[in-house]
């Protein structure tokens, strides 16, 4: 596999992996009657990682488009 494309699945990779922890971890603190600003910090720490995971894409799709575009 091309280590770009390696690299770049890593970096979208990674905030899924802290969308899904998070996620989990504000849904068990809703459960247990957790602490309001604790949830929140949760869902702020997804909404980032949200925005990282659509710049990575975004990244990748500006590198597809760019590597199909004919010399000349």
């Amino acid at each position: 596999m091309n280590p770009d494309v390696s690299k770049q699945i890593h970096d979208i990779r990674n905030p899924l992996n802290v969308i899904s922890m998070n996620a989990e971890l504000a849904k068990m603190l809703l459960d247990q009657g957790g602490d309001v600003e604790r949830i929140k910090h949760c869902l702020d720490k997804v909404l980032n990682a949200c925005q990282q995971a659509g710049g990575g894409l975004d990244r990748l799709r500006s590198q597809s488009e760019s590597d199909c575009e004919e010399p000349g």
